[in-house]
């Protein structure tokens, strides 16, 4: 009998596996710095290293008619414009990056230790944008 429980407990643990570190994740982001430039008003980010998406949103609008999403891929617009993004997560560590080009602007970030920070550089102008998330 303890040999068919322990054959049992063997096979459940090759059937359930931990999520892998390229899973999507979704966090709540509180605002430290850099709250009056556009995404300042996010508070979640949802960043999938397998899909090479990242996205900036306003929680409360999810669902709604006036969704406030930023969103970061590569994806051609129907304005013709091409976005190319990247993202990388290193499990050793738990950090993910990422950057591209998303509307002729350059973006980049890191989400390390629960701080995430977010650089655009747009018309020769940077702003920068930092969040504790959880």
């Amino acid at each position: 009998m303890r040999n068919l429980l322990n054959f049992g407990l063997c096979l459940v643990g090759l059937l359930v596996s931990e999520p892998s570190r390229a899973d999507q994740i979704m966090l709540q982001c509180q605002i430290l710095s850099g709250a009056k430039n556009p995404f300042g008003k996010a508070d979640q980010v949802v960043i999938d290293p397998e899909k090479n998406y990242a996205a900036l949103r306003v929680g409360r609008t999810m669902g709604t008619n006036n969704e406030v999403l930023w969103d970061f891929t590569t994806q051609t617009k129907p304005s013709g414009i091409d976005d190319r993004f990247t993202v990388k997560s290193f499990a050793d560590d738990g950090s993910i990056y990422g950057g591209g080009v998303r509307g002729g602007g350059a973006q980049a970030f890191q989400l390390v230790k629960g701080i995430l920070t977010w650089t655009s550089l747009s018309e020769g102008k940077i702003d920068t944008t930092r969040w504790r998330c959880k």
